[in-house]
């Protein structure tokens, strides 16, 4: 069949060995439109989240003696690998996740068995070198998000688990909500777990629950229901789980979505699978499943009481104190069964003074890889940082406001130079603060001598 590899000969005896079940429904037709209707419903677990393959009822019904007969096909010269082509065959017209109700072994040279629990599977063993990367997992992300090591430790805790089998696997990877001031790295610690740990920002599916405050929106997520308009094309939500094996889910400000889509979180959170529109069971279980919230943030800034005539210097609340006003702002926000489900609430810590001058060095180091990229060579000496922290730091935007003082006073400035001429490609330009001012002094370059800048 087209996708699968196999030749005329290799499929005839896929063929042959399924219609020795009892119940297979016969594959003889080659156009697209007419396998894709024989196979619609047929799905798999992805070769890279199980151990074991899985295919639907409507290829192949429940036959105690599938593994007799398997052994038969492998004895009489048959293809070692029938599994893997019965995968192929299926995954390529259907790429879902869902575990239905029949189980095909690997070889037994693979070292993998099968499980007996119903349609529970064992997740797939890491490789060494995974392993080794999953080891510094919570190291490398605390480079790029500043003063939350707790949040980190606590997330990465969870992924570690998964990745030597000691988690449920009828769950996702883990369920966390992180609440916080905006800007201190809640969703940027999202980002950098899906490109450290899946390789890319593309396996961070983003949910902006502002998008979702009526009660009919939450159809967007899983599709709209038959006879309506959309029906056919899925949900945003499922058809791109569908897509992947491994991967982050964020719920971006979860409280400003409508009750009916925390409906769906539940199903999700429970069972690690949510029902599309049309019927079909969509995996979960090897997701990590991020939330954020700004909830019972005001209270606690009203915790910070002044000293005596000095409005600037506040005294902080213990965390205890913190912690009971977000608690009681969620129990307002949501049911309590949505927050037993969560493995646990994380609060996201206020950024200090200090903690603005590495979060200006990040940013201006971003910058400088983008600067050189476009062939100038950005070289940004120490007092530059401290001029953005001190100017841009304010406690109740965190990092968002450094952004904008990079964006207004570095980035904007550098844009006009190139534009103006005076700044070309293979140039470089130092960047120093002087005077309560950022200065530039772009240098010509022969291409040969030129190297990357460091901040």
């Amino acid at each position: 069949m087209k996708g699968t590899g196999m030749t005329g000969g290799e499929f005839n005896l896929v063929l042959k060995y399924c219609e020795a079940l009892d119940e297979f429904v016969r594959i003889r037709v080659f156009s697209d439109n007419e396998t894709r209707a024989i196979l619609d419903q047929a799905t798999v677990a992805d070769r890279a989240t199980y151990q074991t393959h899985v295919v639907s009822s409507c290829i192949l019904e429940y036959n105690k003696n599938l593994g007799e007969r398997l052994e038969e096909i492998r004895t009489s010269g048959g293809i070692p690998d029938i599994e893997d082509l019965l995968y192929l065959l299926c995954i390529d017209v259907n790429p879902g996740l869902e575990i239905h109700q029949v189980a095909v072994p690997l070889a037994v040279e693979a070292g993998l068995e099968a499980e007996d629990d119903g349609d529970i599977l064992p997740v797939q063993k890491k490789s060494e070198k995974q392993l080794e990367r999953i080891m510094v997992i919570d190291r490398e992300l605390k480079k790029r998000i500043v003063g939350q090591d707790y949040a980190i430790n606590t997330v990465c805790r969870s992924v570690k688990k998964s990745a030597v089998g000691l988690r449920d696997p009828r769950r996702p990877i883990g369920a966390f909500l992180f609440v916080g001031h905006v800007g201190v790295g809640k969703t940027e610690l999202a980002k950098a777990i899906a490109e450290y740990q899946y390789g890319s920002q593309s396996r961070l599916i983003r949910v902006d629950c502002s998008e979702y405050a009526l009660p009919h929106e939450y159809a967007k997520l899983i599709g709209s229901p038959p006879g309506y308009i959309g029906h056919n094309e899925g949900g945003y939500l499922t058809e791109a789980a569908k897509e992947l094996d491994e991967f982050v889910v964020l719920f971006d400000e979860i409280e400003k979505a409508h009750s009916k889509m925390h409906n769906i979180l539940l199903q999700l959170l429970d069972e690690g699978m949510v029902t599309d529109s049309k019927g079909f069971k969509v995996s979960f279980r090897n997701a990590l499943v991020l939330m954020t919230s700004n909830l019972g943030v005001r209270e606690v800034e009203s915790l910070r009481s002044s000293i005596g005539f000095d409005w600037e210097v506040k005294q902080e609340p213990t965390f205890e104190e913190m912690k009971g006003e977000i608690d009681e702002a969620l129990k307002k926000a949501f049911r309590p069964e949505f927050i037993n489900r969560l493995d646990e609430t994380i609060i996201f810590n206020t950024l200090t003074a200090d903690d603005s001058i590495t979060i200006s060095d990040l940013l201006l180091g971003e910058l400088t890889k983008i600067a050189r990229r476009a062939g100038v060579i950005m070289n940004c000496d120490e007092s530059v940082k401290r001029w953005i922290a001190e100017r841009g730091y304010k406690r109740e935007f965190g990092a968002r406001e450094l952004k904008r003082t990079i964006k207004q006073f570095v980035e904007t400035p550098l844009t006009d130079l190139m534009l103006e001429g005076d700044v070309t490609e293979g140039m470089l330009v130092n960047i120093s603060a002087k005077g309560g001012e950022i200065v530039f002094d772009p240098q010509a370059l022969e291409a040969a001598t030129t190297s990357p800048a460091t901040l």
